[in-house]
Formats: C-alpha cells, structure tokens, sequence
C-alpha cells in the first residue's frame, strides 16, 4: 500500500491492497490494443495503442510527481478508477503502421472499478482500452 487513508496533512487515495475478479484481462506490454475515445465505441474513436511499460506503484521507481498525478486522477474521477489499483501500463499511441503518433502522444492506463483499463493523462485521446478485442469484433460484424 503506498498511501494511508487517513494522512494527516493530506486527503490522499489509498493505492494498492485488494484484488477483484478481472473482467478485462491485463494489457501485454509490447502489444498494440484498440482503444476508444471516452469510451465511445465507435469506429470514428478508434486510436490504436501500443504498450510500452507496465508499472507496478508497489515495487517500481515512480516519481513523485507521476504518483501525485495518479492520486489526484483516481480522486477527481472517483466513480471510474478503482483507487486500490497497484498495477498501471503506460502506452503511446500509433499508426496503422506501428509507427508512433505524436498528434495524440502517449497516455498511462489505469484500473477501472469495473475491472477494464481507462487512459488517464493523455493528449487528447483518454481512451477504454480493448485488450481482448471483443468491442471491436462487435464493431466490424456490425458494419
């Protein structure tokens, strides 16, 4: 656990503690996902992401500023991130050649409480991140 609920000088999430039952498998470092703008899924949303580095809050050398974005994410955003989460993956954005874009950058992907990765801290793409494809075979049957 790297926080304590009841800080003195602060009103800071508690990161890391319980696991849930997964309803989106974890993200592969080196693979790339589809992901969907805002959670829309739509073919119009639609920005690939490459991972690029999984972060462990626990273990892993974050900076301080890094885990203070994190908190102050998870806090605003309380009826989306699980605020027990200790795992986070970090991915940049890429083209249909696996080429970086740099129009939308990078972002780091964060637990939900309902068990799926959201994009925090991104340019301008914070997407849901589809690791096992199915919203996006739902899309193409569809179309």
């Amino acid at each position: 656990m790297l926080f304590k609920k009841n800080d003195r000088d602060h009103n800071v999430i508690v990161i890391g503690g319980n696991t849930r039952e997964e309803f989106m498998p974890d993200p592969e470092v080196g693979k790339i996902y589809h992901g969907f703008d805002d959670g829309k899924i739509r073919l119009s949303r639609l920005v690939d992401w490459k991972i690029i580095k999984r972060i462990d809050l626990d273990k892993d050398n974050v900076s301080n500023y890094l885990l203070k974005r994190i908190q102050k994410e998870i806090k605003d955003c309380y009826w989306l991130y699980d605020p027990e989460q200790t795992i986070i993956f970090k991915a940049v954005a890429v083209d249909k050649e696996g080429k970086y874009d740099r129009e939308i950058g990078y972002c780091y992907f964060l637990k939900t409480l309902s068990n799926r990765w959201f994009g925090a801290f991104a340019w301008l793409w914070d997407s849901l991140l589809d690791v096992d494809n199915r919203w996006y075979n739902e899309l193409i049957k569809e179309n």
